[in-house]
């Protein structure tokens, strides 16, 4: 979840910054393309979903727009 938590991260910025560059435990990026980006410049919608309310839940809270949580 963590290596999932960074790559969310890396998407983010990518929608945000025009050169991003990120440098995690597990994933490093120096400015990825994504082009063309989107029409408006704040951020497209996003949705997590997973079994773990500690982690997916914040995830959600802090990254997407929706959150699916999984009663295991």
């Amino acid at each position: 979840m963590q290596a999932f938590k960074e790559a969310c991260g890396i998407v983010h910025r990518m929608r945000v910054e025009d050169e991003p560059v990120f440098d995690g435990s597990y994933r490093a990026a120096g400015s990825p393309i994504n082009e063309p980006k989107g029409v408006q410049k704040l951020r497209s919608s996003s949705e997590s979903g997973g079994s773990g309310e500690k982690v997916t839940l914040r995830l959600g809270a802090r990254r997407g727009d929706a959150c699916n949580i999984i009663a295991t």
